[in-house]
């Protein structure tokens, strides 16, 4: 069955001081007012490592990135997570999003995209457009996805 949107949210962020704990404030601030049954703190997490590494991969010049920010509640309660940024390019997406996990380690932090699949059962999807030289990175997390958020 298909994630029609029962609710969303979209604003862009300026690369001005951390735009990553802007987007986890964003986040903790509209997921309840959108009706999200999940864990918030874990969600503004994930939106706030996704924000940094589109400021990190995004563009060789982070201060020409604005940056997009949806939130996205389905019907069936996911949530969707997307950041658009100004380059298109994401070489390693297959294997990040779709190749084997790492077992964990107490001695090495996973990257992001690895947590959120292993810890968080979030699916990972990337949609470039070479025409408009953007790339939006999406996760959606299941409803209940609990997991203590470190970083």
């Amino acid at each position: 069955m298909p994630a029609y949107p029962r609710a969303e949210w979209s604003t862009t962020l300026a690369p001005v001081g951390d735009v990553a704990r802007a987007a986890r404030l964003h986040a903790r601030t509209r997921l309840p007012m959108l009706g999200w049954h999940g864990d918030v703190e874990t969600a503004a997490q994930v939106a706030s490592r996704l924000v940094d590494n589109a400021m990190t991969h995004g563009h060789p010049d982070p201060s020409e990135l604005p940056l997009g920010l949806l939130l996205v509640v389905t019907a069936n309660d996911e949530l969707i997570i997307a950041v658009q940024d100004t380059n298109p390019a994401f070489p390693d997406f297959a294997e990040l999003a779709h190749g084997p996990l790492p077992p964990h380690t107490m001695s090495q932090r996973p990257s992001s995209l690895t947590w959120i699949r292993r810890d968080l059962g979030g699916r990972i999807a990337c949609c470039t457009s070479p025409e408009s030289s953007t790339k939006t990175v999406q996760v959606t997390l299941p409803r209940l996805a609990r997991q203590e958020a470190t970083g």
